[in-house]
């Protein structure tokens, strides 16, 4: 099991529901639960909140004219991946790793222009990697640093593992 907080780039994809000026410094947060299926691969079952951006925006419905009114804007965002993780051993202290698989998004843009929400939810399903390194800490605790992508989103991560 494994603790961690990241720094989330969601910049790419924001600016095309009509973002102008973003935020993104917004800590993320996760967790993931893996089995190990012998000493080099693994399962992994993860969550990541990949935290609230604020910003500025616009919006207007397509095939139509409007005059472009910036509004305070922000964006909430989720993902749930499932991996494998093939991993060695470099060394006495570093492992080494890749996790491939599959993500499970949401991004929810948010525009204030009343009551009324005008921007449409993201949900994609998308083709998830990541490489870190694992430094052990302790027999049974690990710090984990990974740098992870899907779709125009990144995560940098730097957390805790702990193995049952």
């Amino acid at each position: 099991m494994s603790f961690g907080a990241a720094s989330v780039d969601v910049d790419p994809r924001l600016r095309r529901s009509g973002f102008v000026a973003l935020d993104d410094d917004q800590p993320a947060y996760g967790i993931d639960v893996g089995y190990a299926l012998n000493r080099n691969l693994a399962v992994e079952l993860g969550y990541q909140d990949l935290g609230e951006h604020r910003g500025t925006g616009f919006y207007c419905p397509p095939n139509v004219v409007c005059p472009l009114v910036v509004r305070e804007a922000w964006a909430d965002a989720e993902a749930w991946h499932l991996s494998v993780v093939p991993s060695f051993r470099a060394g006495r202290y570093l492992s080494p790793y890749v996790k491939l698989g599959v993500v499970r998004w949401r991004l929810e843009p948010r525009l204030r222009l009343g009551p009324q929400r005008v921007l449409p939810d993201i949900r994609e399903t998308d083709f998830r990697g990541a490489l870190g390194v694992r430094v052990a800490l302790r027999e049974r605790l690990d710090l984990t640093i990974d740098g992870a992508g899907f779709d125009d989103v990144r995560s940098y991560l730097l957390g805790l593992r702990f193995q049952f």
